[in-house]
């Protein structure tokens, strides 16, 4: 449709898009359920809605980009520990949190420290938050340091 062969596509596609259009249309998947999943559906309705053969694909999807289970954001976080904190990076100051499977909020900001908690709270109400700057400037550098 587009005129192109698959290979010239996906790499215009990446130019303009910034990801693949296999990465892209994972994350319409995942938006898909987390939409779902917040009406209160069960996972594999949240599956299904995202165009997913199961349960086992959105898990998959969840753990991946947002490093939690699709349980896990269904509850906002409950049984989640979120370790957070403030770093400095090339795009101006960091708010992150990561699990144990890795980064699951990461936030721009110029607000007050307060006002950034708040907005990670409203995300995850549930979960425990443990203050680690240090940890969050670890983080940033070894993003860096990947390139």
């Amino acid at each position: 449709m587009a005129g192109l062969s698959p290979a010239h596509f996906s790499r215009e596609f990446r130019r303009w898009a910034g990801l693949s259009p296999t990465q892209y249309v994972k994350r319409l998947s995942l938006l898909a359920a987390k939409r779902s999943l917040s009406r209160d559906a069960s996972v594999i309705a949240a599956a299904w809605e995202g165009g997913l053969s199961g349960g086992g694909r959105l898990h998959d999807l969840f753990v991946t980009f947002e490093a939690v289970t699709p349980g896990e954001f269904k509850t906002g976080g409950h049984g989640v520990t979120l370790t957070h904190g403030f770093a400095a990076t090339p795009f101006g100051r960091a708010h992150l949190a990561l699990t144990p499977r890795g980064l699951a909020w990461l936030a721009f900001t110029d607000d007050s420290e307060a006002a950034a908690v708040a907005a990670l709270r409203g995300r995850w109400p549930r979960a425990s938050l443990v203050r680690d700057d240090a940890g969050a400037e670890t983080h940033v550098v070894a993003l860096d340091e990947r390139g």
